[in-house]
């Protein structure tokens, strides 16, 4: 559910958000994941990765007051989206260590469960219409493009369940953070671009430093568990 839930709202934050927006709402998303696996998994955060992870909330919430492109219902689908991801994410970990299931298993029944929560979803948004209308539904350019955008989601989704089985939630979110970054830089010179006002780009550049601290405190606390498996061999 909370997988369905996320896929929906992050699509609606796509479209009322440019990219750069987007990519910083998003990157938000691993401070409520790393919430989550206090309350799911009890699992306490260093304090360093917390205020990693207060700054780039901050810059992400100065970005949005500064936004003038954005609109008030794609950053609250953002926040939205980001609050379901780091709740499935938990859960991932969760079902997976109580089921014995793989990566490939849980990716398995939850891309089935989600199936008529998201057929609900794209009646209730009228896009059945849209999709019907559209002058070049099969032409074979469109279909192409269709099948490799499909083929790349199967394989995100599979690599994302894969990375959060193998390590944690949070930990899975760290390797989004050049991308994101890069994400960024190249989303506000193309597909629209994104604010350009003082104020918006101190909350992206607040918001991409705040992503580095976390990067940063997050290898740091993974070299000291390496170091003290170590030391107890």
């Amino acid at each position: 559910v909370f997988y369905s839930l996320n896929a929906a709202a992050a699509l609606l934050a796509v479209r009322e958000l440019s990219v750069p927006s987007y990519t910083m709402v998003k990157r938000s998303a691993s401070l409520f994941s790393l919430v989550m696996e206090f309350i799911i998994l009890s699992k306490r955060p260093r304090v360093r990765v917390v205020v990693s992870l207060v700054i780039m909330v901050l810059g992400t919430v100065i970005a949005a007051i500064a936004d003038s492109r954005g609109t008030r219902l794609g950053w609250a689908a953002g926040v939205g989206s980001c609050l379901f991801q780091g709740i499935y994410l938990a859960y991932v970990k969760k079902s997976g260590a109580e089921t014995g299931l793989g990566s490939f298993g849980v990716l398995y029944y939850h891309s089935v469960i989600s199936i008529p929560i998201l057929i609900v979803f794209v009646a209730v948004m009228g896009e059945v219409p849209q999709v019907l209308a559209y002058p070049q539904l099969f032409h074979p350019s469109f279909l192409l493009v269709l099948f490799f955008s499909l083929s790349m989601g199967v394989v995100l989704n599979y690599a994302l369940f894969l990375a959060t089985d193998k390590t944690s939630p949070t930990s899975t979110l760290v390797s989004g953070q050049v991308k994101a970054m890069l994400q960024t830089a190249v989303g506000m010179f193309t597909f629209g671009g994104g604010d350009t006002s003082p104020r918006y780009l101190f909350g992206t550049l607040l918001n991409i430093g705040g992503g580095v601290g976390y990067g940063v405190s997050k290898f740091l606390e993974m070299r000291e568990r390496q170091q003290l498996a170590h030391a107890q061999t």
